[in-house]
């Protein structure tokens, strides 16, 4: 049998192509200017769960301070959250918060065990955060936004 015998390509018919037209649709930037419309529209809702996101993280928080055998279970679950807070922050006009939160995944991603500095670090963080968003603060945070993720990351270094 040679290769070519040994072998059958087959294409299967490209049945999107014939369903999408090649003309018209919207425009590039019509489409841009929607999806930040849907972006505004959707920033409540988000912030209102940042809120609850970060409000869990102190509840969290509190009981790894109470619970010590606890303590790395809770750190982690406040990982994750922060995380995903970082990832989010941004997107929402708010890098302050991913800032916060980066610096906060950093001070627990390495940790071994839950000393009393490091959970008072943690509040500090998640204090930090609640900050940014009662006072909605956007953008950058200005000169006090800028001195306070200054002051967590030289925090964090200092105990790593």
């Amino acid at each position: 049998m040679s290769a070519e015998q040994a072998c059958q390509v087959i294409r299967p018919p490209n049945r999107l192509a014939a369903k999408v037209p090649r003309a018209g649709g919207p425009e590039l930037a019509e489409v841009a200017k929607q999806a930040e419309r849907d972006l505004r529209r959707l920033q409540d809702r988000y912030i209102h769960h940042f809120i609850l996101d970060i409000d869990r993280m102190s509840e969290a928080l509190e009981h790894a301070m109470s619970v010590s055998e606890d303590a790395l279970r809770m750190m982690n679950w406040i990982y994750c959250v922060s995380y995903q807070l970082k990832g989010h922050g941004a997107t929402f006009e708010f890098p302050l918060l991913s800032l916060i939160a980066d610096s906060l995944c950093n001070l627990i991603k390495d940790a071994t065990s839950s000393t009393v500095l490091h959970l008072k670090l943690v509040e500090l963080h998640i204090h930090g955060m609640k900050l940014v968003l009662k006072d909605k603060l956007r953008g950058p945070g200005g000169a006090t936004g800028q001195s306070l993720i200054s002051n967590l990351r030289s925090a964090v270094e200092q105990v790593r």
